[in-house]
């Protein structure tokens, strides 16, 4: 789907809600979530817990709809691997993170080091169970635009468009966070 100066790519549903159930379930560890190669906390920018999860089965999983929608969307983006997926809570009263990208697609330390390319959301939790927390992408411009989300829901874009998740209001917000590297734009 594009909109505006943007494009990103949903899914409605590709998570059944009993999966979406286990993974937070079984995934208990958080730790305070940082901004950047730092790892610094900076509660402005982004207050969310984040636990990793590196099993197999939610890897492919994702690998997989993630390389398919690069195909078919024709962006066709060099793909090589899924970096370990981030399930992130976000907890009301502000629990948010600000716009931000997830890489630019060229910048890295070595020459032949991989760059995210592409970014995947997950919402894990029903929309009932908390306020706020909306999916937003923006061009950089005065233009905001939500992205809908309900559990189960994947969103798809380059890791170089600005979003961010604003504040969560009441209530609890699960999602998974994917992002797939390969070789630097030229």
């Amino acid at each position: 789907m594009s909109y505006a100066e943007f494009d990103y790519w949903s899914i409605r549903k590709y998570v059944p809600e009993h999966i979406c159930d286990e993974i937070v379930k079984n995934h208990t560890y958080f730790d305070d979530a940082s901004v950047g190669d730092n790892h610094y906390s900076l509660s402005d920018v982004r207050k969310s817990d984040i636990c990793w999860i590196k099993e197999p089965f939610y890897l492919n999983l994702f690998f997989d709809i993630i390389t398919r929608t690069n195909r078919v969307s024709g962006l066709n983006f060099q793909l090589d691997h899924i970096e370990d997926l981030q399930l992130t809570r976000y907890v009301a009263p502000d629990g948010h993170y600000d716009f931000h990208s997830d890489g630019d697609g060229h910048s890295r330390k070595n020459v032949d080091d991989s760059v995210r390319k592409l970014s995947m959301i997950c919402l894990l939790s029903d929309s009932n169970q908390f306020e706020g927390g909306s999916f937003q992408i923006t061009s950089g411009s005065t233009d905001t635009y939500d992205v809908k989300l309900e559990k189960g829901d994947i969103v798809i874009f380059p890791s170089y468009v600005l979003h961010r998740v604003s504040p969560v209001t009441k209530g609890i917000r699960h999602s998974i966070v994917a992002w797939v590297r390969g070789r630097a734009f030229v």
